[in-house]
């Protein structure tokens, strides 16, 4: 979690590896000091900040040709194939930290940003009291969608299921949760998407037959001048 200028940000994408955080971390006993020594070392703007003062597994339950299988670590839920039944962290009681909450409730946005499903994304929205603190947040909120896997880029999270399926996991497990704005890339959806009024009235569900020609118009009118 990188919180700064009233953006808290969760993601993936970290420069600085594991290995490091952990020495500092045995060295102080306390994750947040650590990663504030980081942040100065390397004049990081903003602040980076742990879900929790714990270390933390992910474990998924994913039903399968063969039965139920339990799986545990980032790697093995990631490359694990089935249908995915149950994503929780152990320990299950985990508390996230107070600056983590407090970073939350000060925030006037909110971005969810690529990076390892289930490693840097999910585990945010898990963990009860956090994921409360996010879904009940006011500010706006942006989840940007991966990249989606290619030759140079193999597939590796949900099997190369596509953009859809990593929605359909929050959804799944974070039912509450509701963002303001998605970004991915055209390649991702395969097309445009155009949000436009096109009701006939406020509740309605039936189109507005004439705001659905001029929208029709609208993108029309643009690809011929493209």
């Amino acid at each position: 979690m990188i919180a700064g200028s009233k953006i808290v940000a969760f993601g993936g994408g970290h420069a600085l590896g594991n290995p490091p955080l952990a020495a500092l971390w045995d060295r102080d006993q306390d994750p947040i000091a650590g990663l504030d020594c980081v942040g100065q070392l390397l004049k990081v703007v903003g602040r980076v900040l742990p879900m929790s003062r714990e270390p933390l597994e992910i474990q998924g339950r994913l039903r399968t040709w063969e039965g139920a299988q339990v799986v545990r670590g980032q790697k093995e839920v990631a490359l694990a194939r089935g249908e995915l039944e149950e994503l929780t962290l152990i320990p299950e009681n985990a508390k996230p930290t107070e600056e983590g909450l407090r970073a939350i409730a000060d925030a006037d946005f909110l971005t969810i940003c690529p990076g390892s499903w289930f490693s840097s994304v999910m585990p945010h929205l898990i963990i009860a009291p956090q994921r409360k603190a996010i879904c009940e947040l006011k500010a706006r909120k942006i989840l940007i969608l991966n990249w989606p896997a290619n030759v140079t880029n193999p597939p590796e999270e949900l099997g190369d299921t596509g953009a859809a399926n990593h929605l359909e996991v929050i959804r799944t497990f974070a039912p509450d949760f509701k963002c303001d704005f998605a970004i991915a890339d055209q390649i991702i959806t395969g097309g445009e998407l155009i949000s436009s009024q096109i009701a006939r009235n406020s509740g309605s569900d039936q189109h507005d037959s004439k705001k659905l020609a001029l929208c029709s118009r609208e993108i029309m009118s643009a690809e011929v001048i493209r």
